[in-house]
């Protein structure tokens, strides 16, 4: 593991050890900001030169790290950054589970520049690869997926991890016609997003309509752990149309793949967890320590790690 990546998951756990203090205070924008300040804090130590490609917002709107934004020591940007300081702000001031500190690295210009409004996503485990298109009738995904399990002798039902909202009820409906099996969740697009690749035996499909940015930041470690990704930007109203637009983005409709999402071969992901997650255990306080739990994907590796570390205390807010 390399050195800047030791650096990058003790970033991440100290914006999770932030946030942690204000958890089940109904108070978003205090985890929020308890987070973003420490991990922009961090950040500013470090050696090389870093830029916000997948930030929180523009730069007038303070204190997220916002996008374009420079961070280290170094005035040359050298690598580009993913982050969510805290993806689940909500659940985490309600004392729910699902938040998360994250941070996804690459080369320069090695993200799309993903404007934040919605993006239909799904995400497969290898064996579905090429098996269907975003574009398909979402009927005929399930079909296809189907079909697939019963020739790689999967007996098993299809299972989809989707957003418990309105937007997707349609596509729950079709999941249960087909007599297969839903797992829905409330916040937290990112780590539900890899249950594919990480709990394959157990999950055969992401399928969402998310932010776009956590789109991104999903490619990131995606693309680590050879799933397919396929993600359509999704605009709402025609001020979005607009933007994209103005961003450069002629095509709409286009299909972008985690190779088109995130063009660089050195990235990783890193992400510690402050509440529960099916996948990462909780921030735990024994004794008079407090322990963090964290995964790290890599691209160089193809396969992912959870590290636990016990910390004396909690980073301060200056």
């Amino acid at each position: 593991m390399s050195h800047s990546m030791l650096d990058i998951v003790n970033i991440t756990e100290k914006a999770a050890l932030a946030s942690y203090l204000h958890v089940g205070t109904l108070d978003k924008e205090l985890i929020d900001a308890a987070a973003t300040n420490v991990m922009r804090e961090e950040l500013n130590e470090l050696e090389h030169g870093y830029r916000v490609a997948i930030g929180e917002g523009e730069m007038d709107e303070a204190p997220m790290l916002y996008i374009g934004e420079k961070l280290g020591k170094s005035s040359e940007v050298e690598f580009d950054l993913a982050v969510d300081p805290i993806d689940g702000t909500t659940p985490a001031s309600k004392g729910q589970d699902n938040a998360l500190s994250v941070i996804a690295v690459a080369e320069k210009d090695g993200f799309l520049h993903a404007p934040d409004m919605y993006m239909k996503k799904s995400v497969v485990a290898s064996k579905f690869r090429g098996l269907f298109s975003l574009n398909d009738d979402f009927d005929e995904i399930l079909e296809r997926m189907i079909i697939k399990k019963a020739e790689l002798n999967d007996t098993s039902p299809v299972t989809v991890v989707i957003q418990d909202r309105e937007r997707h009820q349609d596509y729950i409906k079709s999941v249960k016609q087909k007599d297969g099996r839903v797992i829905l969740f409330n916040d937290g697009d990112i780590l539900n997003g890899l249950k594919p690749l990480i709990q394959s035996d157990e999950v055969d499909l992401f399928f969402n309509i998310g932010g776009a940015p956590e789109g991104v930041v999903l490619a990131s470690a995606v693309k680590c752990l050879d799933g397919e990704m396929q993600a359509q930007l999704y605009p709402i109203d025609e001020s979005e149309h607009r933007r994209c637009g103005k961003m450069g983005i002629s095509d709409i409709d286009k299909i972008y793949f985690a190779d088109d999402l995130v063009k660089s071969d050195f990235i990783f992901f890193v992400g510690t967890a402050v509440t529960k997650t099916e996948i990462i255990k909780e921030i735990q306080k024994v004794k008079n320590q407090y322990v963090t739990h964290s995964i790290i994907i890599d691209n160089i590796n193809k396969s992912f790690r959870l590290i636990e570390n016990y910390h004396n205390s909690i980073p301060s807010l200056t």
